[in-house]
């Protein structure tokens, strides 16, 4: 026995996936290797704009890398006149050396830290590809802090007038703590910046919490 046929339906495309309006996409990470990661939910997205996401964690890190750039450069000429027997200008020859020193320092840890314990484990999650490399950039925070301890020990036992063999040893610390930092800023920026930049939602913590700040008194 044989069936009606079917009334024929009118096309109706507004449901249709490939007849639906593609939302607007931001623009894709410069560096094109990174993956996506996950998509966020609408839900996400408003979560992460209602706590600030702080944007432009990569020009934040060059900025911070740049302050600390410009910090040791002022310690090693303040260095350099007192190992000449010339008081830099406005300060003392001894304890205002070590307190610079000790300040610069503290803002370089500061900074190691917080990279450590905020941004390395959201970018080695987020961008597994990247795990060498953090791993690599934490030990070189590890040797940093090795220097910059003989450093402050160095910088605080400069006496007035140092002999030629203390003002190499002062020198040579400056030097190395120098090479190595301007290494690994280096190495850094060009690794990891554009991955800053590229990481979802980050919660409540702010630039600082991820990054450190330029200057210690500011936390």
């Amino acid at each position: 026995m044989s069936s009606a046929p079917a009334e024929p339906r009118e096309p109706d495309d507004r449901h249709h996936p490939s007849h639906e309006a593609e939302p607007a996409r931001p623009p894709q990470p410069a560096a094109s290797t990174l993956p996506a990661g996950p998509a966020e939910s609408p839900e996400s997205a408003e979560s992460a704009a209602a706590t600030s996401r702080p944007a432009a964690l990569g020009r934040e890190l060059v900025e911070i890398h740049d302050w600390l750039r410009t910090e040791l450069a002022q310690l090693r000429a303040e260095v350099e006149l007192h190992l000449d027997g010339r008081p830099s200008p406005g300060r003392q020859p001894s304890r205002p050396l070590t307190a610079h020193c000790l300040y610069f320092c503290a803002a370089l840890t500061g900074h190691h830290r917080a990279e450590d314990a905020g941004a390395f484990p959201l970018l080695a999650e987020e961008f597994p590809q990247l795990r060498p490399t953090i791993e690599k950039l934490a030990e070189d925070h590890l040797l940093v802090g090795e220097i910059m301890a003989r450093l402050e020990t160095v910088v605080a036992g400069i006496p007035a007038t140092p002999s030629d063999a203390e003002a190499r040893r002062v020198r040579g610390e400056l030097d190395g703590l120098a090479a190595i930092l301007e290494s690994h800023f280096t190495f850094e920026e060009k690794r990891i910046a554009a991955a800053l930049d590229a990481l979802p939602g980050t919660g409540r913590r702010t630039a600082a919490d991820l990054l450190g700040t330029a200057s210690p008194d500011s936390r």
